[in-house]
């Protein structure tokens, strides 16, 4: 996708539905041969994939015969070893398996896997070795059936090489703690778990065990608390062994971490989770170890921008991406009306995403501005152009807009509003994983007459959303979900976007944000949102109106909810720092007795009586007064 990487080879994404076989990997095989005895009776297999390593490799294999507990078997494969060291390995009880080209570390360790005969695979370094009692501290680890994979502490062999880099991750400390797997050569997994979540991506070289842990955490429903680091299993390796070699695997790593971070939705936010539990050891590195750090990110920080300026380019120059195709990823709406002074802009950020095949479809609202009629007429060569015949509105242009989109996956993007590089890419990757994912928004940054930004909730309610829009206008959804639901209410002139997230999400989807700011609102001085907000009671009784039976059904949540919210908002504004913790307290058992109240059988009856249509929007003006009016 992006800058140096090496191996040069494409991170590919792989989701759900990944697996790993016997079946799959059979033509990358070329012989399988057992040396020795197999152990029968073994409760872990070892995997070690060897590439080059030589005496390495035969020191390694040396010491698993040392070790305490023999309770485990050894599964070698060979990515590209020299025929001497091949010989010397016939010496040792290990299930050899010989691949006919090197198939990198991840997927060596999968053909390790699918070929393990017990529970517990445990994924060793060719080049560093073990302590005499690892296999056995192994195993009393993994009798706790909570735990699904742990990675234990890489001390080096080489102390002096190492004393002005190892990486932090190393060594995080002597407590057993839950922590991200990435020490993947010292880290210990189920089997069926690992093969079932399909195992190391192949492309990869690094970041695959955070990745594994992530789609499994994702998408398979595993506990938080299944991956652990245990400073019991050691593994005693060098990162490195000479300076050159340091600093191409810092690079490495470091663009390997920004690709991941690019391309899975939410895997900042595992990191983070895990993150605040480590304990590092506090080794600092050298001050010229830092300077050449630094300087790895900023000349990666540059060759991404270079890339998206090259991206945005090359889309201009071959517009036929975005006009001619049949088939598109995603389908990007712009309304727009007197505003071509910023649509350039939006447009540049759609031309800038990394996911490649989109459509832009610009819907004119038939602006009478000059100026805006000048820039339509510039950008018809590169994208869609649909010009209204009359001023329809904001909801009847992205209708319009929808009509003819060729993706299902669609985005309603405001003509003075931008989003950032990565922002479609992770959103498809989302809908691709999960077929029940119907909208997927993420954080925002306002800017212009307001600075500030929004943190959305993730995993929306249909109860929640009717309280208050769930996502901004810039959210994702599926075309199906929107044409089932009717669209766009053209009738709403203000808060169309909340009643068209109540429209999908009644169809039953679920609603995920991703925890990143790749949405940036432009708010005017003579932004739409005030001009709502001044007709907030005739928008909220259409949405009310177009909702009755669902407003109906969860009532009594909707006015507690906004009463709540009043409490809240009444007790901490203009409020010192010092005092807002003591009203939180106060809010807290205000909040307890409106859910008591909420869920009382007085109150659902007593709502019988109030007007459902006029009744909801005087609740959205003043909740508390309308509460003590008809409940008090």
């Amino acid at each position: 996708m992006i800058v140096k990487y090496s191996p040069n080879k494409k991170i590919q994404l792989s989701l759900k539905d990944k697996t790993i076989s016997k079946e799959a990997y059979q033509d990358e095989i070329d012989h399988i041969v057992q040396h020795g005895k197999r152990n029968a009776d073994a409760r872990a297999s070892v995997v070690i994939v060897a590439y080059n390593e030589g005496d390495d490799l035969i020191r390694n294999l040396e010491y698993w015969k040392k070790q305490t507990n023999q309770d485990f078997e050894i599964i070698l494969v060979d990515n590209g070893l020299d025929d001497g060291t091949v010989e010397k390995v016939k010496n040792f009880d290990v299930l050899y398996i010989k691949a006919k080209n090197n198939l990198g570390c991840c997927g060596g360790r999968n053909v390790g896997a699918v070929y393990a005969n017990t529970d517990i695979l445990v994924f060793g370094d060719a080049d560093g070795y073990n302590p005499s009692n690892y296999m056995e501290n192994v195993l009393n680890i993994m009798q706790n059936s909570n735990v699904v994979a742990v990675r234990g502490k890489v001390l080096p062999i080489n102390d002096e090489l190492q004393k002005d880099f190892m990486p932090a991750h190393y060594d995080i400390g002597d407590d057993a703690i839950v922590a991200i797997i990435d020490a993947e050569g010292n880290s210990v997994w189920r089997t069926d778990d690992y093969i079932e979540a399909g195992g190391f991506e192949d492309s990869l070289a690094g970041g695959e065990g955070l990745v594994l842990q992530y789609r499994m955490l994702e998408f398979y429903g595993y506990s938080k608390n299944s991956f652990r680091y245990d400073p019991r299993i050691i593994l005693y390796h060098d990162y490195h062994r000479d300076y050159k070699k340091l600093e191409y695997k810092i690079w490495q790593n470091t663009i390997v971490r920004i690709q991941l971070c690019n391309k899975y939705p939410f895997l900042d936010r595992v990191i983070q989770y895990y993150s605040y539990r480590q304990k590092n050891n506090g080794n600092e590195h050298s001050d010229e170890m830092n300077v050449k750090i630094k300087n790895i990110t900023q000349e990666i920080g540059r060759e991404y921008n270079t890339f998206i300026n090259e991206l945005k380019l090359s889309r201009y120059q071959n517009s036929d991406l975005m006009k001619n195709g049949t088939q598109y990823d995603f389908s990007i709406i712009i309304p727009c009306y007197n505003l071509g002074e910023f649509l350039p802009k939006a447009i540049d950020s759609v031309f800038a995403q990394t996911l490649e095949n989109i459509e832009v479809i610009v819907v004119d609202d038939k602006s009478p501005d000059k100026d805006t009629q000048k820039v339509l007429d510039e950008i018809e060569k590169k994208v869609h152009v649909i010009r209204l015949e009359k001023n329809s509105g904001v909801s009847v242009a992205r209708n319009e807009g929808i009509k003819r989109a060729k993706s299902n996956y669609i985005m309603c993007l405001d003509a003075d509003d931008t989003i950032e590089p990565t922002y479609l890419e992770k959103v498809k990757n989302i809908f691709d994983a999960n077929a029940k994912v119907g909208i997927v928004s993420c954080d925002l940054q306002c800017f212009g007459d307001r600075i500030e930004q929004w943190e959305l909730c993730d995993h929306m309610t249909i109860e929640n959303a009717l309280v208050n829009s769930p996502v901004h206008g810039s959210s994702c959804f599926r075309k199906d979900l929107h044409d089932c639901g009717g669209g766009y209410d053209a009738k709403l002139r203000g808060y169309e976007d909340w009643d068209h997230w109540l429209r999908i999400m009644k169809q039953g989807c679920m609603v995920r944000v991703i925890p990143e700011v790749l949405f940036n609102y432009y708010v005017r001085p003579e932004s739409k949102v005030k001009t709502s907000n001044k007709n907030a009671k005739k928008l909220v009784e259409r949405i009310v109106q177009n909702h009755d039976n669902l407003y109906k059904e969860h009532y009594a949540y909707v006015v507690t909810q906004k009463h709540a919210e009043t409490v809240e908002l009444s007790r901490i504004v203009h409020l010192r720092d010092e005092q807002i913790g003591e009203q939180l307290d106060v809010i807290t058992k205000e909040r307890a007795k409106i859910a008591e109240m909420q869920s009382s059988k007085f109150w659902t009856l007593r709502t019988k009586y109030v007007n459902i249509k006029t009744g909801l929007a005087f609740v959205f003006r003043n909740p508390s007064k309308f509460i003590k009016k008809h409940f008090s």
